[in-house]
């Protein structure tokens, strides 16, 4: 199973999920679309508990470090890009971020604003 499906798996609304087929084997654009999926159903109905999937991500960085860089660029920054283009409050899912997660968004939010370079936002990805 793939990381994108392992992950959708953790909460019931996206219990029927699976990547387009034109992105099945291409784990950063299958965690894309995830991410996608995941603000659609939550501008709809924000009321979907996604901490269960907040706590896999979680335990995905600090154990299984092969999976940091997938999962910061091909979940994590792209749940940004489609809330921001959405005109929604990346804030919005603070509050269900662990300690690595957090330090990712965070960087990613400091990156793209230009307050940190790519080397150090590769740095926090990378776990250093």
């Amino acid at each position: 199973m793939s990381v994108a499906l392992d992950l959708a798996r953790t909460t019931p609304r996206l219990a029927s999920w699976a990547p387009p087929k034109d992105a099945q084997g291409l784990p950063y654009v299958e965690l894309g679309s995830l991410a996608a999926t995941v603000s659609l159903v939550d501008s709809g109905d924000d009321s979907t508990d996604w901490s269960p999937l907040f706590a896999e991500i979680e335990h995905r960085l600090t154990r299984r470090p092969d999976e940091r860089n997938v999962i910061a660029l091909g979940f994590l920054e792209t749940l940004q890009n489609v809330e921001l283009n959405s005109a929604r409050d990346l804030a919005r899912w603070e509050p269900i971020l662990g300690p690595e997660t957090r330090s990712i968004w965070v960087a990613l939010v400091a990156m793209w604003a230009g307050r940190i370079g790519r080397d150090a936002f590769l740095a926090t990805v990378g776990g250093a």
